[in-house]
């Protein structure tokens, strides 16, 4: 028999390389924890009330991020500091970093129980 209730572990954090997605961020990994994580999930309620779907989208992604680590990349000139500020900040800008940090935080094969 399996217990199901803890089949899926939402705060686990993977691996999104970029440097394999586009060759210029050699270096450049973000670890992303489950879209439903618990930090998400609050970000979610508290965007709702903004109403603007692409900002609360953004702001949910944010919170997934746990970790990042910028090899020999920057952002505006420096290594950024871990915050879910500065990840919106980043998200909002650098655009195609969303899809492939989705794709990650959505796959529910990243996130169940060994």
């Amino acid at each position: 028999m399996t217990d199901i209730s803890s089949i899926v572990r939402y705060d686990r954090a993977v691996p999104v390389d970029f440097g394999e997605i586009m060759p210029g961020a050699r270096g450049l990994v973000w670890h992303v924890k489950h879209i439903d994580c618990d930090a998400a999930v609050e970000a979610g309620k508290i965007h709702d009330k903004a109403g603007l779907d692409v900002e609360r989208g953004i702001a949910v992604l944010a919170a997934c991020v746990a970790s990042w680590e910028w090899g020999e990349n920057t952002w505006h000139g420096e290594v950024p500091e871990l915050s879910e500020e500065k990840a919106r900040e980043i998200l909002t800008e650098a655009r195609w970093m969303v899809a492939p940090l989705v794709k990650a935080a959505q796959d529910l094969g990243n996130f169940t129980a060994d």
